[in-house]
């Protein structure tokens, strides 16, 4: 592997598991502020609000990883090329 696609490589994982967590965030906090209205008042703990947020988990990741790897990419090319 020559220098040069280490290091495209080395940038693109590290920005794109960044926006990866950050879009992951996002969409979670959607997600919960969609649902506020079935889960406020109705006396539910903590391990019952973690299981909604870890069934709606997989539901997410086909919808984020696609907009990761967008923006990564631009971001990576991006990069390369103000440098």
């Amino acid at each position: 592997m020559k220098i040069l696609d280490k290091y495209l490589l080395k940038t693109f994982l590290s920005t794109f598991f960044t926006v990866f967590i950050i879009l992951f965030f996002i969409f979670i906090l959607q997600s919960v502020w969609l649902f506020i209205a079935e889960l406020a008042g109705k006396d539910l703990d903590l391990v019952m609000v973690l299981k909604f947020l870890l069934f709606a988990m997989p539901r997410i990741i086909p919808l984020v990883l696609p907009l990761s790897v967008l923006l990564a990419s631009i971001m990576t090319f991006g990069n390369l090329a103000e440098n």
